[in-house]
């Protein structure tokens, strides 16, 4: 039975199948604490755009921004309504200008 080699400068040795020792390369490259917390970071922000997090979130922020409901208008309309005719009309013209909005006051 022939011994193993001593282990060269540029590789470290690892015990493969059945005893047979195998060189690990040495030119892989070192991760830092940095890398690995800025890796673990985009995995995160993969995760919550794959989830709909991130989607759920823009779609509601765009749908605020865009609402061109006046309150206003809606609150002087209520006030001055006295009879059933008029408040139907009422909160119909809320539901159409709040329609693909995410603001449901009246």
């Amino acid at each position: 039975p022939s011994k193993p080699a001593p282990a060269e400068e540029g590789g470290e040795k690892e015990s493969g199948e059945e005893g047979m020792e195998v060189d690990k390369p040495a030119d892989e490259p070192v991760k830092t604490v940095a890398q690995d917390s800025a890796i673990d970071k985009k995995k995160e922000q993969v995760a919550s755009i794959l989830n709909g997090e991130v989607p759920i979130t823009l779609k509601s922020q765009f749908l605020i921004r865009k609402s061109s409901s006046d309150m206003l208008v809606l609150k002087n309309c209520k006030d001055s309504s006295r009879n059933a005719v008029c408040h139907t009309a009422t909160v119909i013209a809320n539901s159409f200008m709040h329609a693909g909005t995410t603001n449901n006051v009246f």
